[in-house]
């Protein structure tokens, strides 16, 4: 499976588009930290990383003939 970005024209591995999303979630997790107060709860970083893929928008999955999955 390959994922593409209609912004860039970018076409992704699955492999590559997992590692983005990944380094961009560890990015935003570690800032998170270094703003988090004492007595606050810290979030796990597979969490913020499972709501990562799922606010994901950018990118969209291709098919293998490159059609545009849709969510049914």
């Amino acid at each position: 499976m390959e994922f593409y970005n209609e912004n860039t024209n970018t076409i992704l591995s699955q492999k590559e588009y997992i590692e983005l999303v990944e380094r961009e979630a560890r990015q935003v997790y570690d800032e998170y930290l270094e703003s988090l107060e004492e007595d606050e709860e810290i979030e796990s970083f597979e969490s913020l990383l499972s709501r990562m893929f799922e606010m994901e928008s950018d990118f969209v999955a291709l098919d293998d003939n490159n059609e545009k999955i849709t969510k049914r």
